[in-house]
């Protein structure tokens, strides 16, 4: 078995034993705080893996936030005013990020770099608008709060298993993608678009499906955050939300769907323990970025583990 081969099948190995040690976590750690830290990692690399998929090809989304956003209050408002079963209305959110995606992408499809950038930004914005204006169907800035329940997620336990299966779910699924002939178009597109023009290929497709595919990866994840919290405002899924999003990309590793997970897993975690910081807890966060980026380019996911490995191995052995 050649090096390749035998690199193929170690990360379905390694992403099946931590899912599976996953799984088993909650029968040993019964604190409510570390399973509500789980599943907001769960539900952070989510976001993450959407974003990162976007990136790939290139894209610069500084509003990712926004489809989360839409994912949560399509979802709150179908059970709250329409009383639609909270499963239907999961599905519902997934569809409305996707066709709201679509339409965006499709739009802004011929646009690069700064200028698709401030377009997210400004989607955002006009979300976080009509979120906080019209009062009588969003609640206006004060948001939707005593979210019900729904049934078979009435505790945290069952959260964290729910948001675990989705984010296992959507990371295998976009891995697969990545490692396919339409995931070595997309990081091709960051590389050189004209010369996949060159041969024939719509990389407006390529973008339009990459971006779809990211914004329902974040409708899904808004969706199951409104729940979980049980009340949403329009601030949640500002540029705050936008930039930790961006920041667990980076950090983990730009483009990179195992990236994102490691990148949110990490960040998310450190959050909670700089909490008692306030607010240089962003200050602490951008230096990071700024000291992964220049020393640090490929991220987390960028570090040759098994080298260190290795090196560590026969460090040891040395000194035995």
């Amino acid at each position: 078995m050649n090096k390749n081969s035998l690199s193929r099948f170690t990360t379905p190995i390694v992403f099946l034993v931590i899912f599976a040690v996953l799984l088993i976590l909650p029968a040993f750690i019964k604190s409510p705080y570390v399973l509500h830290v789980s599943v907001m990692v769960f539900l952070n690399a989510l976001l993450a893996i959407g974003w990162s998929f976007i990136a790939r090809t290139g894209l610069s989304s500084f509003g990712h936030a926004a489809y989360a956003g839409i994912g949560a209050y399509t979802a709150v408002l179908l059970v709250t005013k329409l009383n639609t079963p909270f499963w239907l209305a999961f599905v519902c959110a997934g569809l409305m990020a996707f066709i709201i995606g679509f339409l965006y992408a499709r739009i802004t499809v011929g646009l690069r770099r700064i200028y698709l950038a401030m377009t997210t930004m400004a989607v955002q914005e006009i979300l976080i608008g009509v979120y906080t204006n019209f009062h009588t169907v969003f609640g206006g800035a004060g948001g939707i709060a005593h979210i019900p329940t729904p049934q078979g997620l009435s505790t945290t336990t069952e959260f964290y298993f729910v948001s675990l299966i989705l984010m296992a779910v959507v990371f295998f699924i976009l891995w697969r993608l990545s490692k396919s002939r339409f995931g070595v178009l997309t990081s091709g597109l960051a590389q050189s678009e004209s010369l996949e023009q060159s041969v024939g290929i719509n990389t407006n497709n390529i973008r339009l499906t990459s971006f779809v595919l990211g914004a329902t990866a974040a409708g899904l994840s808004g969706c199951l955050l409104a729940f979980f919290i049980t009340a949403i405002n329009p601030e949640m899924f500002g540029m705050s939300l936008s930039t930790n999003t961006l920041v667990y990309g980076v950090i983990g590793g730009l483009g990179s769907v195992q990236g994102a997970v490691v990148g949110a897993g990490v960040l998310t975690v450190l959050s909670q323990v700089l909490y008692r910081f306030g607010t240089y807890t962003s200050l602490i966060f951008g230096a990071l970025l700024v000291i992964t980026i220049i020393f640090l380019p490929g991220g987390l996911a960028g570090i040759p583990w098994n080298k260190l490995g290795r090196a560590i191995f026969k460090s040891k052995k040395a000194g035995g």
